[in-house]
């Protein structure tokens, strides 16, 4: 039974971003948003029209459930008849909660109320059936949607069964959070999974926090329910905790630490992930505790630590290893659960553990499952299958395999077309892999949805494909696309949107995209307009990531900072530690960034003969910061005939290259330089044309094409790329930018782009004394 830890779940706060707590006072008034008629004449369409109009105040309705005692066996029939209008209010205030019209029908029942219990549970009924539509055995299914987590426990209490344990079945929100609820059947005497979700009801109905509308707000969301699962002592949020802090450990022993206490209060996620950790990183000790920790479980029957129990006799895990008694465990378990599905569930965690093709035995029980009607079985033996053949072309699907793969059960977020689009890929049949990657994306697969939407947008605009493109990519996003995320960041810093900028970063920073981390970094580290983070966030995300491995980007940037005193206080010595270590150690980058500031006197006083052999270090290796700055360099500080065309021959040789910052430094060059011998606005023209489409460029590209333009005497051109660069300019520096750019004061760069087209509106050329 869930009965006093449900009530503590009650109290305990829902929506990060609404601050809401629910409490046993009144719930809000108000006219509700769908009828008794509605849900019991059609549910799906019912639950629409509740998200498209009901608000996050839905959760307060909560509140009415404590104060009429509700339970899994009952409600207390005096503070019903006390707390009568606060239950009608609530129904009205959340109308498709299970737990809530389960609550008004005992309440109902308690009291004499013969003609509302009947109501109530029609309405009951119907939303049950409902949810009961959305359920399947297959674990690639969408979970059952739910308001709140105590409705899935509703919904097994008013169907006959009986709750054993839960988990989340991820350790992350992926548009979905699925809880898996463990349910004994006792008609069946089995025990299923059910899986259902709160987060994406929950992402619906909260518009009003600052990232409403953006992937992040699904975490918010996510972790607010799984606090409240904490202050109510529920072992499903130590679990997932204990995995999040496991995932963020470096060593084995810390990993397994991280798990231990949680899988002894029972967390699935954590036994899993410490079986993992035993049999893939081994160390002297890790198992201890394992069997002791899980046993007590075992022995009620329940059916994954059994799973769990079996594995760790066969592979010897914190035990002597006995296949005799690990058979026993598994043969149990598959015995207890519905359709033999823990042979898929002993698989699966195989899998995580081991290459190549599963052992024979494990296969047989998993055609023996699959007999028994056991879905995902199937789906495993294929799954091997195709890990079996490799990139062997002439591997096969059959007609049965490509039907089961198709089935929308198999499809919730579009893993089964996923599947099979790689298949015609591998065999090299191209139409077949475009139209079940357009299903998979359709499904929800966020990969395919991502490659779809770019597809679109840049082969389809501007056109009708264009509008589906940019749907498809925010859902792509916010199915936990890291592109995705990162490519509508992109556009969204190109329109100097920078609240949206940090909204589609956000969550893929919080997943590790390493990328993310610096571009969200970046917008805080140069404050720009509207965005929460501040610079000292900025500060704190380039220390934690200059401690990781592979760091130097990171040092980098915190060079930057203490140069400039950004964020920090000026400390020279500092930045210069930074670099050397990195320059030392042989990262190019660091090398020519130190060089370049041993050159340039940023470091201290000049030092010419160090900066020369950091930079000459980082072009032996072809680096192509190295070719930009020196050229800068040797063109404007050493600033001779002789450094000048010598400057030239760099960022000529960088445009063999494909550098695109020295190709358009040589561009510039050519096209506004004093100096006869390098003024060449033909040459110019052509190393600009080298870089794109004017449509692709960025503002100083723009600046240089139309300063090229204007100096071969086409000004009416100049005019239209420079108004174009003006556009941009004034939305720079942006994500993604290039950092010579980026430390440009921005009132004086604009003012340098209005200059130019000044320039360009009265027929004069623009020439470039001022830096000379």
């Amino acid at each position: 039974m869930k009965t006093c830890s449900l009530l503590a779940l009650l109290r305990a706060p829902l929506l990060v971003a609404a601050l809401a707590t629910i409490t046993s006072g009144p719930a809000l008034a108000g006219a509700a948003v769908v009828t008794n008629d509605q849900l019991v004449a059609d549910p799906a369409s019912a639950w629409n029209a509740f998200l498209e109009n009901a608000g996050a105040e839905a959760y307060d309705a909560y509140g009415a459930l404590l104060a009429v005692g509700y339970g899994p066996l009952g409600v207390d029939a005096l503070a019903c008849r006390e707390h009568r209008e606060q239950l009608d209010a609530a129904v009205r205030l959340a109308p498709v909660s299970i737990a809530l019209r389960r609550a008004a029908m005992m309440c109902a029942e308690a009291t004499g109320q013969e003609e509302v219990a009947e109501a109530e549970l029609a309405v009951l009924a119907s939303l049950s059936r409902h949810a009961w539509s959305q359920a399947s055995e297959v674990g690639n299914a969408r979970p059952i949607r739910v308001l709140h987590a105590i409705d899935a426990y509703a919904l097994l209490h008013a169907s006959g069964l009986e709750f054993r344990y839960d988990y989340y079945a991820a350790y992350q929100v992926e548009r979905y959070l699925p809880m898996v609820v463990a349910a004994w059947d006792p008609e069946l005497d089995k025990e299923k999974l059910l899986s259902f979700d709160f987060v994406d009801a929950g992402y619906r109905l909260d518009r009003d926090s600052p990232f409403s509308g953006f992937p992040i707000q699904r975490n918010a969301i996510a972790d607010a329910f799984i606090e409240g699962q904490a202050q109510a002592g529920e072992s499903i949020a130590a679990d997932i905790r204990a995995v999040r802090a496991a995932r963020l450990a470096v060593s084995a022993e810390d990993k397994a630490t991280a798990v231990r206490d949680a899988a002894a209060q029972g967390g699935i996620l954590s036994g899993a992930t410490w079986l993992v950790i035993c049999q893939t990183r081994p160390f002297e000790g890790c198992g201890d505790g394992f069997v002791d920790a899980w046993l007590p479980y075992a022995e009620q029957k329940h059916v994954l630590p059994m799973v769990m129990l079996a594995y760790a006799y066969e592979h010897g895990l914190g035990v002597e290893a006995d296949d005799a008694v690990g058979r026993q465990l598994l043969d149990a378990a598959v015995d207890l659960s519905y359709h033999g599905h823990a042979a898929v569930e002993y698989a699966q965690l195989w899998r995580a553990t081991h290459e190549g093709r599963l052992p024979d035995a494990l296969r047989q029980r998993l055609v023996d499952a699959e007999r028994a009607g056991e879905s995902n079985a199937r789906g495993v033996l294929i799954a091997d299958r195709v890990l079996e053949a490799g990139e062997e072309k002439a591997f096969v699907l059959s007609p049965g395999d490509i039907e089961y793969l198709s089935e929308p059960a198999f499809n919730g977020s579009g893993t089964g077309f996923s599947l099979i689009a790689d298949y015609h890929g591998r065999r090299g049949e191209e139409q077949q892999r475009l139209d079940m990657q357009r299903r998979a994306a359709s499904a929800g697969n966020p990969e395919h949805q991502f490659q779809l939407a770019l597809t679109l947008i840049e082969q389809d605009a501007p056109g009708p494909g264009e509008a589906e493109g940019w749907a498809l990519m925010a859902s792509a996003a916010h199915g936990g696309s890291g592109s995705a995320q990162r490519y509508l960041a992109y556009e969204s810093s190109r329109n100097g949107r920078w609240p949206e900028v940090e909204g589609w970063l956000l969550d893929a920073a919080q997943r590790g995209n390493v990328e993310a981390i610096f571009d969200l970094a970046s917008l805080y580290e140069w404050e720009y307009p509207g965005v929460v983070g501040t610079v000292d966030r900025a500060v704190a995300a380039y220390t934690a990531m200059a401690a990781e491995e592979g760091g130097a980007e990171a040092r980098r940037r915190l060079a930057g900072m203490a140069i400039a005193g950004r964020g920090m206080e000026k400390n020279l010595g500092d930045a210069k530690a930074w670099l050397l270590a990195d320059a030392e150690k042989g990262d190019h980058e660091s090398q020519a960034l130190l060089g370049s500031m041993l050159l340039r006197g940023e470091l201290g006083s000049v030092d010419e003969a160090e900066g020369l052999r950091w930079m000459k270090l980082a072009l032996a290796a072809s680096n192509p910061s190295a070719y930009v700055d020196y050229g800068a360099w040797l063109y404007y500080f050493k600033n001779t005939a002789e450094s000048r065309l010598e400057a030239i021959g760099v960022w000529e040789e960088a445009r063999t290259k494909d550098i695109p910052l020295a190709t358009n430094n040589l561009a510039w060059a050519r096209c506004t330089s004093p100096d006869a011998a390098i003024f060449d606005p033909a040459r110019g023209m052509e190393a600009a044309a080298s870089m794109g489409t004017a449509e692709h460029m960025g503002a100083a590209q723009l600046d240089t094409l139309a300063a090229c333009h204007a100096a071969a005497g086409e000004f009416e051109r100049a005019r239209e790329l420079q108004t174009q660069a003006i556009e941009l300019v004034a939305l720079y520096p942006q994500i993604g930018g290039d950092e010579e750019e980026a430390t440009v004061d921005p009132a004086a760069n604009l003012a340098g782009y209005q200059g130019r087209l000044a320039l360009y509106v009265s027929g004069k050329h623009y020439v470039e004394t001022e830096r000379f």
